[in-house]
């Protein structure tokens, strides 16, 4: 018997115990796989459903902005009317009075006799 024989010997030794070694070991590692899988199953799922939340927070977002503008733009205009009535209402009131104080200067000059 040479040493290759043995060394032949050892090989085949070491295909008969390794051989079932890396069954068992592969046969383990399938259910950590399965659980792997799952688990980025569901990452991805939770991942799914935070974007489609997000998309549905920023639309109302833009929608909450739009209307908060429109309703700006709509005080806006409501104060300049109020504005330019107030300023309408003064110079009405300003012309009342001056054609008031004009009427009340006609009663009191005295007459001109010449």
């Amino acid at each position: 018997m040479g040493v290759t024989d043995i060394f032949g010997m050892f090989d085949k030794v070491d295909d008969i115990i390794l051989e079932p070694v890396k069954l068992v070991c592969d046969a383990l590692h399938q259910p950590l796989k399965h659980l792997d899988a799952g688990i980025e199953r569901k990452n991805k799922e939770q991942e799914h459903l935070l974007d489609v939340e997000l998309q549905k927070l920023e639309f109302e977002i833009e929608e909450r902005k739009k209307d908060n503008e429109l309703n700006r733009e709509i005080r806006r205009n409501s104060e300049i009317q109020r504005m330019q009535e107030e300023v309408k209402n003064s110079a009405f009131n300003r012309s009342k009075e001056v054609a008031e104080f004009y009427k009340q200067y006609q009663i009191d000059k005295p007459l001109d006799v010449q």
